[in-house]
This record gives structure tokens, sequence and C-alpha cells, in this order.
């Protein structure tokens, strides 16, 4: 009944300090900021401040203008304007310059919950003088709590209210669950992890330490303010005490109880694993290092979460589902935009146009004059690249038509004519393959040189829109026949599909996966006897050339 009583004149007192109007005069509110590192055994960055703003000021613009008051440097996501300033969407903290003492004291109820030993973090590490993302856990990273609510969204969009408490603190396990927090993304997916302890709303705690920052309580406040475990009631006394100025208040502290794990279901691995498998198989050279550096994390992530036989379903969710979100990002140098790295990959080639008398033929066309191909299109850099070698030409001087299908005499031709389009002897004999024709000198080719051998019925399948393990293959032999080194191979039987592989192309598939010229169509699915598109096809020859050709 004592704690009843001194919470309800707790929030008398609250009330009575914070009314609704009290700066309505003057368009300014008064709103509260810290920054805590309990969760590192570092306790708080920046101890409870009060600061006076603008009404309409979000988040993000005050996190911005204290670190700059306080002359510490920072960094974040967003625009440069977001960055600069903290107003929009898409700012977003990601780490703070010297707020790491690299002193790593991690909480026993943390590692209770499966998360990292002291020297476990410390092992995992810092690389640098900020304190952010993924440091000492691939888990970590700094969260924000708005008026008890946690805020999945960019920081610069939520506009405070007079009396306001922002509180940024850094989460090393459980993406905030270490912070008796719910851990959800910014669509609200929930990330299978309940939060580790019930912790108590210190709002009112926040307010009353800034407000009275001589108190002789202060130091006392801070102490419950950090316990991540302080009972409610424990809270309320405090805020008490600050308020009535109780001198002779010993700021004892009861604590929560620590959520039991249940979590004993072993995780599913297989999706993760398939994700794995498909990271690897790209290359560095060809992304921007900026994006590289940041997939590479993401995968470093992933494998320990996949190496770890004890790791629980939620880890491997987030694991996955950000090393997806890590691959759909990669830029590839010189392209204005993401190559798509986990999805699509195998391609074909060109698809030249029908003249009159339904052959096809080349035409002509520049890459930067087809109005099918945009600089934002993930492929544009490829189509480029293509056009300007003479690998592949538009369907007209307008189109390059890269959505369309690639038949095998277009892809051989391909390769023919890159190969300098050599003097032609010799060579199986194909039913379909007629003398004279713009198709039948490479294929003549390709056949005297092992690169092809055409269908059981003794046909080539000149018209047939070729397959992904076909191109597989295609390569494989062309590949071979330049005395290209082809042991390189990787364990595709992950993919859901890959038994519908035939089985003189696995060898061929396994070589195009590893060396990261065919990737999977989806998570979980490879395609081998799916079509490919013609800008995959220019992705693909330009991957082939520059990195199985020339690096050789």
């Amino acid at each position: 009944m004592k704690r009843l009583i001194s919470s309800l004149i707790a929030l008398c007192l609250v009330i009575a300090i914070f009314p609704a109007a009290s700066f309505a005069a003057t368009g300014d509110i008064t709103v509260y900021i810290d920054f805590e590192g309990y969760n590192l055994g570092q306790g708080f960055y920046i101890e409870p401040a009060k600061m006076t703003v603008p009404r309409g000021t979000t988040a993000g613009e005050v996190t911005v203008k204290i670190l700059n008051d306080l002359g510490y440097d920072y960094e974040a996501s967003g625009s440069t304007r977001e960055q600069a300033t903290g107003k929009g969407d898409g700012f977003y903290l990601s780490a703070v310059a010297d707020f790491d003492t690299g002193r790593i004291n991690v909480p026993e109820y943390i590692t209770y919950h499966k998360g990292p030993t002291t020297a476990e973090a410390r092992a995992e590490g810092n690389d640098d003088n900020y304190l952010g993302e993924f440091d000492y856990s691939f888990m970590s990273g700094w969260c924000l709590t708005v008026d008890q609510d946690r805020i999945n969204r960019g920081a610069g969009a939520e506009t405070l209210r007079d009396g306001s408490v922002i509180r940024w603190q850094f989460t090393l396990w459980g993406y905030g669950a270490d912070l008796g927090r719910d851990p959800v993304d910014a669509s609200g997916r929930r990330w299978s992890e309940d939060p580790y302890y019930n912790h108590a709303d210190k709002d009112a705690l926040v307010r009353a330490i800034a407000d009275n920052p001589d108190s002789p309580l202060y130091q006392k406040g801070l102490n419950v303010l950090i316990n991540p475990l302080a009972a409610q009631s424990s809270v309320d006394d405090m805020t008490v005490a600050i308020l009535n100025g109780d001198e002779e208040f010993d700021g004892s502290t009861d604590e929560t109880d620590i959520n039991e794990n249940n979590d004993s279901d072993p995780a599913d691995f297989r999706e993760l694993n398939r994700a794995i498998a498909r990271a690897e198989a790209l290359k560095e050279r060809y992304y921007t290092d900026a994006s590289w550096s940041q997939f590479i994390k993401k995968l470093d992530a992933a494998k320990k979460i996949a190496d770890n036989s004890s790791s629980k379903q939620y880890q491997v969710d987030v694991a996955l589902l950000q090393l997806e979100d890590a691959m759909d990002k990669l830029e590839e140098t010189g392209s204005s935009g993401s190559s798509g790295g986990g999805g699509g990959g195998g391609g074909t080639a060109q698809n030249p146009a029908s003249d009159s008398t339904g052959s096809q033929q080349q035409t002509g066309g520049t890459a930067t004059a087809f109005n099918d191909v945009t600089a934002s299109d993930w492929f544009s850099e490829d189509v480029i690249y293509a056009v300007e070698n003479n690998l592949m030409n538009g369907i007209s001087d307008s189109e390059f038509a890269p959505k369309n299908n690639i038949t095998r005499a277009m892809l051989v031709t391909i390769l023919y004519r890159y190969s300098d389009s050599p003097n032609v002897s010799g060579g199986k004999e194909f039913s379909d393959v007629p003398a004279g024709k713009w198709y039948s000198d490479a294929v003549n080719w390709a056949s005297s040189n092992g690169i092809v051998n055409g269908y059981a019925n003794g046909n080539f399948g000149t018209n047939d829109d070729i397959t992904r393990e076909q191109i597989a293959v295609i390569l494989y032999n062309f590949a071979k026949q330049k005395g290209i080194n082809t042991s390189k191979t990787t364990d595709l039987s992950a993919y859901t599909d890959w038994s519908s592989a035939s089985s003189y192309a696995r060898d061929a598939m396994s070589w195009a996966a590893a060396e990261g010229l065919i990737l999977g169509r989806t998570a979980d699915t490879l395609a081998p006897k799916g079509n490919a598109t013609r800008a995959e096809a220019a992705t693909l020859l330009r991957r082939f050339i520059e990195g199985c050709v020339k690096g050789q």
C-alpha cells in the first residue's frame, strides 16, 4: 500500500510539473534525452538532459543537436540532408564516435538468454572508434524509445510532444529484447523473441533527474535508472524521493524477474544455408566497396549463426532477413543500382530481330539509345558493356528487349564472335543447321571445339529457348576450350529443385554457381530448366569475361 500511494503521488507530481499547455504561449516544448550503454556495462554516455525546442521538432533533430552541441561525431543513414539535420524518415543513428570505452561487462541476464559472455563480446570486438551496428555482436546497434514506445522507423519522422522522453539504448543481443522490448522490424514483423524482462516505465524518473541536477539523490537516481531490472515500485519510489528532496531515501532497488526462455525446438537452418551458398558465390570485383563491406558483415554474421547448432529460430530468421537484404542492396561497380545479387543471375544471349523471310538477324542500336533500358535498371551497365564489346545488339535501333528469351543459336553465335569468328572446319552435322544461315558457322565451330553436342535426335535446337543448365554447360565447355581452370565447384543440393537438373549439367552448374555466374532464382530454387532473359545474358557474359576469362 505504501508503494501504491507513492506511485500515485509521483503521478500527480509529474502531471503538475508538465501541464499540457505550459509552453503553448511560446510555441516551444521541453523534451528529455539520454544515451545508455548499460548492456555493455558502460553506464551512461549522455546523462538525462533537458532541452527546449520548437514545437514540431523530431527525435532525430534533437539527437543531432545534442551530439553536435557536445562535440560528438556520429554516423547515420538517410540522405545527406537527413544525416546532417536529423529530419526525415531516412534518418537512423548507426554509430557514435567516442562512446565506446572498450571495457565490456555483459550483464548476466543477457548471457542467461544465450547472449555472449563478456569474453565472447570482447573477442567479437569493435574495429573502429565508433560504437554502432555489429559491434560485439551481430545483433547489436542503437535502439530508440520515445515516450516508452520503441520506434521502428526513422527517428527524423518521430514528432515530439511537450515532455517527451527520448532514450537511445545500445542493444547487444536480441534486437532490443535485452532492453525489455519486443523485437519487431519496421513493418511490424516479430523476430520470435520475447523481452527478457518486464521493463519499468522510467520516463518520469528521467525527467526528475534532468530537472534536478543538483539533487543529493542524483547519482542514486542514475543507478536506479540504469538498472535494467529495476522494478516499477523502486523506480516510482526514487522518482518521488527526488521530487520531494528526500535526502534520507536509501535508493534500494527491487528487481523484476527475468523471463524464462522456453525456446527448445531446434532451428531450421535450410533457408539460411541456401542464402549463404548464394552469397558466397558472389564476386567482390563486381560490386562497389561500400556495398560489399556491408554485405560481408551480414554474411559473416549469418555464417556464425549457421555454424552454431544451438542457434535459436529467431536468430536464424533474422540472419536470413539481413543477409538477403544485404544481397539486394549490392551495387555493381559503375552502375547506379543493384544487380539483384540474391536472384536472377543466369544469363541468356541476344534475341535478333526477324526479317521478312523469317530468319533471325542482328540489328544495330547503342545501349544508351534503347528506350527500354534506363540508367536505373540493374542491368543497364551490363547492356552497355555487351553492346560496346560487340557481344550483343538490340532487336532494333531503339529496343534491346531485356525481358526476351534467347535461343541456343544466339548464345553460340555470341561466343563465336567473341572468339573473332575463326574459320570453321569439321564439326558435327545437325539436321536443323543448314549451310549459309547466320548461325551455321557458329554452331559448326562450337561443335568442332566440343562446346556443344546437340540433342539425341540429331538436332541442335537452333530456335529453342536456351535453359539455365544449358547455358552453364556451354560456358563450362567454352571455358575449358580456352584453357580456363574449371575445378572450382559449390554444393547446390540445398536447392529444392536441384534433383531436376540433368545429370550431364550438374558439374557445369556447380562450377557456374561457384564462379558467381548463375545464382538461385529464389531463396530455395535454382530453376535449372528455366529460361533467362537478355538482360540476364548481358550480366552473365560480362561476369564470365571479366571474371573467368580476364581473371585466369
